[in-house]
């Protein structure tokens, strides 16, 4: 089977980070100060906009109304494989979070430590890529920023990728595309 994905609907983007990479080894973080957390985050002050993605990637609600869940596809030596994660939305505690649980279970999501360090060296960037696509379907793959290539992709992602790779602000880099 050959990868095709399915026409894209809605995409959110975020950089990996060295933390994030290490979740997938089931170590929750890179300092000593504890924690089990096997989430990706996202923290922002355009909350708002990207919980509205994410409510709408995860439309399936879960006992408590803050939880979400979704089967989540990807491709690994050309087969479809899929698992089920689960959105969470901000609590009281941290009302600017927003977290995709277990991602250790989307494999299509792993980065190996030599590729990090090597895109990372270069002053490149690597994202983790969440698409819905027309049909409904939610699928997981990694984005290398130095493979952006304007014959082959989306212009408006690549505008926004761009915009948020360009950014002033030392801050995480995430956003979402809405595709028409």
């Amino acid at each position: 089977m050959t990868k095709t994905y399915p026409k894209p609907k809605l995409l959110i983007f975020k950089e990996a980070l060295l933390g994030d990479l290490l979740k997938f080894q089931n170590q929750a973080n890179i300092s000593d100060t504890g924690g089990g957390a096997r989430d990706l985050r996202f923290r922002t002050s355009v909350q708002g906009e990207l919980k509205n993605v994410l409510d709408e990637m995860f439309d399936e609600s879960i006992g408590d109304t803050r939880m979400k869940r979704k089967v989540v596809k990807w491709f690994k030596n050309e087969k479809v494989n899929e698992t089920e994660v689960e959105y969470w939305q901000p609590t009281a505690a941290r009302p600017k979070e927003l977290r995709i649980a277990r991602i250790s279970r989307i494999e299509g999501w792993e980065i190996s430590r030599e590729v990090f360090d090597e895109v990372t060296r270069s002053g490149h960037f690597l994202f983790y890529l969440l698409i819905l696509d027309e049909q409904g379907s939610l699928w997981a793959r990694t984005f290398n920023s130095q493979r952006i290539d304007p014959t082959k992709m989306d212009q408006a992602f690549i505008r926004k990728i761009e915009e948020v790779i360009n950014s002033r602000y030392k801050v995480t880099k995430q956003g979402y595309v809405r595709f028409s």
